[in-house]
């Protein structure tokens, strides 16, 4: 059983409930690390290899991986000239997945783990990216773009986006953010 499919918690059909002294929200969307390891196998090749996977857990749908973007293969990934509107999660770009002798087109969305170091990381090769956004408010997708990362680094609030020479557009979502843990000082 899913979280969010036939009878389990976060499915439209749940048949248990929450116990919590107030209701939860219509729709409720679950993020939870994988905790061991995932490959993925397209086209008869290793595509993607990570004990970094998130999944995604929404109601009424299986749920979905999402992998750090240095552990995919290079160059299986092409972007496509589409982006939707979820409306939690608000942009969605996606990518065809390309191996061997087999594609999927609308395969993938790209998410980074640390917006702000992505930006720096890309500007710091020469890659021209526009300033992180992010939605405010985030809890129901419906709030305005404001400048500069969410203060609290809500998963799929904050945004940034780039072309590549090929003149595809990449969006960049940030889920999973982790704050570095504080330096020890010495006594």
């Amino acid at each position: 059983m899913g979280l969010a499919w036939q009878q389990g918690p976060l499915a439209p059909g749940a048949v248990g409930h929450f116990l919590v002294p107030e209701p939860l929200p219509q729709r409720l969307l679950y993020a939870e690390p994988l905790r061991r390891r995932m490959r993925v196998r397209f086209g008869g090749e290793w595509i993607a290899d990570s004990e970094d996977v998130l999944l995604l857990h929404e109601p009424g749908h299986y749920p979905v991986a999402f992998f750090p973007l240095a552990d995919l293969r290079s160059g299986v990934l092409v972007a496509e000239d589409r982006t939707t509107q979820h409306r939690e999660l608000g942009d969605t770009a996606w990518f065809t997945v390309t191996a061997g002798d087999r594609s999927a087109a609308r395969a993938i969305c790209l998410a980074v783990t640390d917006i702000e170091a992505t930006h720096r990381e890309l500007t710091g090769r020469g890659v021209q990216v526009r300033a992180i956004r992010h939605k405010s408010p985030t809890e129901d997708g419906t709030g305005g773009w404001q400048p500069g990362a969410d203060a609290k680094r809500r998963d799929y609030a904050s945004f940034a986006d780039f072309a590549d020479p090929d003149g595809n557009t990449w969006v960049l979502q940030e889920i999973g953010y982790r704050a570095p843990a504080p330096s020890a000082c010495p006594s």
